[in-house]
């Protein structure tokens, strides 16, 4: 099933519409990501962070840039098509690590266990996208969430490991989201709500 968002509110006043597909983060994950963050914080690198508001946390599947409003709808319906027939399953945070390396991190990201499900659901959502017309993504996917980002390279040193006790998460569906970027960091909106096939996950 697919949910689309409100016409006027995708459209920006150039028609352009800056957008993700991405899984959403709920609670109890939400609650104990947020509290990580507040721990780390305290961290003295972490004055180089810029940290994620408790409602940007999510999980990107496939950036797209700005898009032309007209197109949303297509491309959604295409996506859709892709991954309606995969089961809903589950998978579980693993860490919390500095991304995508220690030594050069972007940003500091809670890391989800290996999960063939989420690498086949990824390369679903990617072969829609490219159906679509857009350009391959050329970066293999790598399954996290931001929790916050380096403005530029550390300049205090960094160190961080964090084991997360592996909660469940169950993913039933894929997010189209709006992205607009303002002074106090991006703000997102739902688009379009794309759902995989039920299945009995216990």
């Amino acid at each position: 099933m697919m949910r689309t968002g409100a016409r006027s509110q995708t459209v920006t006043g150039d028609g352009r519409v800056r957008a993700f597909f991405a899984l959403a983060v709920v609670e109890p994950h939400r609650a104990v990501l947020v509290r990580e963050i507040e721990r780390l914080r305290k961290e003295v690198w972490a004055r180089d962070v810029r940290w994620v508001r408790d409602e940007g946390l999510h999980l990107t599947l496939r950036f797209l840039g700005d898009m032309e409003h007209t197109d949303i709808d297509s491309l959604a319906r295409r996506v859709g098509d892709e991954i309606s027939c995969l089961p809903a399953f589950e998978t579980a945070l693993q860490s919390i690590e500095l991304f995508p390396s220690p030594r050069r991190p972007h940003v500091v990201a809670a890391v989800l266990v290996e999960s063939e499900s989420l690498r086949e659901l990824a390369r679903r959502v990617e072969q829609g996208v490219v159906a679509h017309g857009l350009d391959a993504e050329p970066r293999a996917f790598r399954g996290h969430i931001t929790l916050g980002r380096f403005r530029g390279h550390p300049s205090r040193r960094a160190a961080l490991s964090v084991e997360l006790s592996p909660t469940r998460m169950r993913v039933d569906c894929v997010i189209l989201y709006r992205s607009v970027l303002s002074r106090e960091g991006s703000r997102y909106s739902e688009l379009a709500r794309l759902q995989l096939a039920e299945s009995a996950v216990d």
